[in-house]
């Protein structure tokens, strides 16, 4: 599922590949051959949390959210690649192709739009320093403090780049229930929260599969049982602290799968992280 670490490890991909070269075709679903960027320079490539912006040497910017099955895939000329008629969008050079299909939104917009819509987006939590003062305070401006903690921590207005896995991962971590109202969560612990989180997909910024348990644990002699996440995707698997079974159900007007264990995350404050 792409959350805001897939994002940042495609924007790394592309980035020497693409960037200061020439757009030979740049086709979208919704609109086709598109052809004022033909010609124009690949001048920036960029990850602000789940958005993949690409800024051309004119006045135009693509803005790529992947959603949950979106997926890029990179060609070069002399490999066969989907039909550009079934791709998201197909950004060409004159050496490579990249084809994004399945995304839930795919723009082409004038430059003074795309800055506008970043500005929109939180803090971006996967930069070196994200700014954590300003999480704070658009967390405390999202409503009256009745908001689930775990709807607020998917509202890429307050931070960006958290999806379903580091929700329910960074929640498990900081022993807090996803249905917890924030207002029962005091601002060091709310920094904290987002501070982890940050961390954590920081450090997945790497090739391979997204891991959050700790390498300290012990390893099986099976290494395909050896479990990468704490609680996310294992419903009625047993918790690797309490031994508790992991329970997961669907929260928010989206409803959004969300993962924890009852007895490490109770209704109220609950123990301390580990």
């Amino acid at each position: 599922m792409p959350e805001g670490d897939t994002i940042h490890k495609i924007a790394r991909a592309m980035q020497p590949t693409l960037i200061g070269k020439r757009v030979e075709q740049l086709r979208l679903r919704n609109r086709g051959a598109v052809d004022a960027v033909k010609g124009e320079t690949i001048e920036s490539i960029e990850a602000v949390g789940k958005h993949l912006l690409v800024r051309f040497s004119g006045n135009w910017g693509l803005r790529v959210h992947l959603g949950m099955k979106g997926r890029w895939r990179r060609y070069s000329n002399n490999t066969r690649r989907p039909a550009a008629l079934h791709a998201s969008v197909l950004l060409a050079t004159a050496d490579l192709a990249y084809v994004c299909t399945s995304a839930r939104h795919a723009e082409l917009v004038r430059r003074s739009d795309l800055e506008r819509a970043v500005r929109e987006l939180g803090p971006d939590l996967l930069r070196p320093e994200p700014d954590l003062d300003e999480v704070l305070r658009r967390a405390r401006a999202a409503g009256n403090g009745d908001r689930a903690i775990g709807e607020l921590l998917l509202d890429q207005s307050v931070a960006s780049g958290i999806g379903n896995v580091f929700k329910s991962e960074v929640l498990f971590i900081k022993r807090i229930h996803p249905w917890m109202k924030t207002r029962f969560i005091d601002d060091e612990r709310l920094r904290s929260l987002y501070a982890k989180a940050g961390e954590l997909m920081r450090a997945n910024v790497r090739p391979g599969r997204r891991v959050t348990v700790e390498l300290t644990m012990r390893r099986s002699a099976d290494r395909r049982l050896d479990p990468r996440l704490w609680v996310y995707g294992r419903i009625h698997q047993r918790c690797l602290v309490c031994g508790t079974h992991v329970d997961m159900d669907h929260q928010g007007d989206q409803a959004r799968s969300t993962y924890w264990c009852p007895t490490c995350q109770k209704a109220t404050r609950g123990p301390t992280e580990h």
